[in-house]
């Protein structure tokens, strides 16, 4: 049977949160809009679901999108933990295919993801439905896209305390904190 290998985005395989850094890069264009939004989810008016949703929603009107998604990507992979990617590839052999697990929005997690040479697991935005690959959801969004009985859960990474369940599926896993 094929290994799969789950490794955590922000904050694991990277040092810095993504979304954070993706957010502002268009609250400093002067987007008066995500600035009320970002003040909706600061006194909890909205989820944190609904902010990543609308968020990215608003994101993706911008002309420039694309281009950022390109550039924003090419970031993301210049700043990866390399003892993180050193674990990684020590529990990976030809039977593996590691996936690229986070919260944040498909948009750029797949490009990352691609440019690694592996598989992707993230937060889905369309129009005004999301599922967002959090806590529990990400759990169910693993069992579905790879089921345990076809699958062996080889090794699992994640700096979140919100991952412990999913963690805790794998023959092999390590929490940082």
């Amino acid at each position: 049977m094929t290994k799969i290998n789950v490794i955590d985005l922000d904050n694991t395989l990277i040092n810095f949160d993504s979304f954070r850094r993706y957010v502002l890069n268009f609250f400093q264009d002067g987007d008066l809009f995500l600035a009320l939004l970002i003040l909706q989810r600061k006194i909890k008016v909205l989820s944190n679901s609904e902010f990543k949703s609308r968020v990215t929603l608003r994101c993706r009107t911008k002309s420039n999108y694309n281009e950022f998604l390109t550039s924003f990507s090419e970031y993301i992979l210049q700043n990866i933990n390399n003892g993180i990617l050193s674990k990684v590839t020590l529990m990976s052999d030809e039977n593996t295919i590691n996936i690229l697990s986070s919260a944040s929005p498909s948009d750029y997690v797949t490009l990352v993801a691609k440019k690694l040479g592996w598989e992707s697991m993230s937060t889905l935005v369309k129009n005004k439905s999301i599922n967002h690959n959090y806590g529990k959801q990400k759990i169910i969004n693993l069992l579905k896209a790879y089921p345990k009985e076809e699958y062996i859960y080889n090794f699992a990474i994640s700096d979140s305390k919100s991952d412990i369940e999913l963690l805790k599926l794998f023959n092999k896993y390590e929490l940082i904190i």
